[in-house]
């Protein structure tokens, strides 16, 4: 006999096994992984739906889906709708093992500017930001527009980023959701799959040539259903 506690839930029975414990997102998101790692919790098992779990708790529902969110950026756990949050046991995302590249192969994920053509840095402490300041530097914000301006992208929205990829996760972060589809280029930066993993997105391979992704892949990803195309035009 399976020993386990049911509770009724509108003439339903749900199967309980683990309870996530915690006073705030945190603590409820280090719960999670706690117990996957002793056994206390499986993949594949369902977590407490979010206003269920706050009311035990005694949390804001916001609280709790705060600690989701987590376990789903760390890919702990993945969202299925109306069917809830299920733990898919997935390690959190970290540094990828060095590449073992090929005999005659170049190896460009570690490329990096020649610093003789950087510009050089002052060597003065900036000045405090203070509430009202608009957020990109004025000077920036006119040279990255004419940038954007020149390739013919509208810069009336600007935003500054710690890099590419801390920019393409807050686009995807902003327009989709766990589970939808993203295209990509195959192959492609290896990282940008670490990411779409982390975030439940699914990754939709476009077909490259000596031009870029072809006209055919981008038609089948399209027709395929994906809600975001990530492009490396240069």
């Amino acid at each position: 006999m399976l020993a386990s506690n049911y509770v009724t839930v509108h003439n339903f029975f749900m199967l309980t096994q683990y309870r996530p414990q915690g006073r705030n997102a945190s603590e409820i998101s280090r719960d999670v992984e706690a117990a996957l790692r002793e056994g206390r919790a499986r993949p594949g098992m369902a977590l407490p739906p979010v206003r269920a779990l706050a009311a035990a708790l005694g949390l804001s529902p916001v609280t709790v889906a705060s600690a989701y969110r987590e376990l789903r950026e760390k890919g702990i756990a993945r969202g299925n709708g109306r069917a809830g949050t299920r733990i898919t046991g997935a390690p959190p995302i970290g540094p990828r093992p060095p590449l073992a590249v090929p005999p005659g192969v170049r190896n460009l994920v570690a490329g990096s500017p020649d610093p003789a053509f950087l510009p050089g840095l002052p060597a003065v402490t900036p000045p405090p930001r203070m509430y009202g300041d608009p957020p990109v530097s004025p000077r920036l914000g006119r040279l990255a527009a004419e940038r954007l301006a020149a390739d013919g992208i509208d810069p009336a929205h600007l935003a500054v980023v710690g890099g590419a990829l801390d920019g393409v996760e807050r686009v995807l972060g902003a327009w989709l959701r766990p589970g939808d589809r993203v295209a990509v280029e195959d192959p492609g930066y290896p990282p940008v799959l670490d990411l779409l993993s982390a975030m439940d997105l699914a990754a939709l391979p476009m077909a490259l040539d000596e031009r870029g992704v072809t006209p055919a892949a981008l038609r089948g990803a399209l027709a395929r259903g994906c809600q975001a195309v990530l492009f490396t035009p240069r």
